[in-house]
């Protein structure tokens, strides 16, 4: 099992039986409110909480009618999430740390509401005859860089470990596939523990995976973002929306099997042993037991902004709807 999984995270947590609640409860209207949330990936694992709320009826108890809108490739075009939220095409975007970095400071202001994962769930994958067991071992292999926004990702790990971007090969991918890794290509697959992986192992692949966040990036993923225009005017809307999404990803983490079922009427691409390895592996990632399920801790968030060069001038985060939902239990 890897390392990430035996450490204890040490984070400040602010009593939430102390916090006197916010107040926000959406009454509903006319008719339900459309949110559109832009995901930053195809249909998948890290999505299923979303799902689980729509298909268990937890966004329609909130008078709540969710769109969501996969990522990934859409004929020739590569959606960008984060652009789709700036420009207003959508209400919520899931995003990346480095999605989020990117736009951080837009005049439009992105307001990170919830964070999914405590643990970071990038990896770096490489087949095990390469030998490739640290970071420091991919001095002078071939990198993929899927995206822009990986080549960020990949350069502060380097930078963390004394590597210039000089002292690998980077492999810019026209079609970010992971085929180009098992057809060799490249030697070192930057993505994600719950699919990537997932995928090489169920392809038969015998490979060796490091974790970015034991390389000084342990950032939040699958952060839930919107702008923080949005968030003001429709408070009690935001709210309902968070605290339905939490009852969704609650409801995985307590029915995966059933859960995997699901993703596979969603996605039916991959197997149902495919989905439920994929659930597996994100378990302990989201849920550690020491923090509720969303959380972001004020101390660890200003960390990675300090050390993204964002500082305190960044919009940030706000935790006034996951204090809320669960203020409501």
């Amino acid at each position: 099992m890897p390392k990430r999984f035996l450490l204890l995270l040490t984070l400040s947590l602010i009593p939430l039986a102390a916090c006197t609640g916010n107040g926000l409860r959406w009454r509903g209207g006319a008719a339900p409110a459309a949110i559109r949330v832009q995901l930053n990936r195809e249909e998948g694992v890290n999505f299923a909480g979303y799902y689980q709320a729509e298909a268990q009826g937890f966004y329609a108890q909130h008078d709540l009618k969710v769109s969501l809108l996969p990522g990934g490739k859409r004929g020739e075009l590569t959606i960008d999430p984060a652009q789709i939220l700036l420009s207003g095409q959508s209400e919520f975007a899931v995003l990346s740390f480095a999605q989020y970095q990117r736009i951080a400071q837009d005049e439009h202001q992105p307001l990170v509401v919830m964070g999914l994962f405590q643990i970071s769930p990038i990896v770096f994958l490489s087949f095990e005859e390469e030998g490739i067991l640290r970071m420091q071992d991919i001095r002078d292999k071939r990198v993929a860089i899927p995206s822009a926004d990986w080549r960020i990702l990949i350069h502060q790990v380097l930078k963390n470990v004394g590597i210039s971007a000089n002292d690998i090969s980077e492999v810019q991918l026209n079609t970010p596939d992971i085929q180009n890794f098992y057809q060799q290509r490249v030697d070192v697959w930057p993505g994600y523990l719950t699919e990537d992986a997932v995928d090489a192992l169920m392809n038969g692949y015998r490979i060796h995976a490091i974790f970015a966040a034991d390389y000084g990036l342990d950032t939040y993923e699958g952060l839930l973002v919107t702008t923080r225009g949005y968030a003001d005017a429709h408070p009690e809307i935001s709210a309902a929306f968070v605290e339905a999404t939490l009852q969704g990803w609650r409801y995985v983490l307590a029915h995966p099997d059933e859960t995997a079922d699901l993703l596979v009427r969603v996605a039916p691409q991959h197997s149902r042993l495919y989905y439920q390895l994929g659930l597996e592996y994100l378990r302990p990632l989201i849920d550690t037991g020491e923090v509720p399920l969303g959380w972001i801790d004020y101390t660890r968030w200003n960390t990675f902004l300090d050390g993204a060069s964002l500082g305190e001038n960044a919009p940030g985060y706000d935790m006034r709807f996951v204090e809320g939902a669960y203020l409501q239990e």
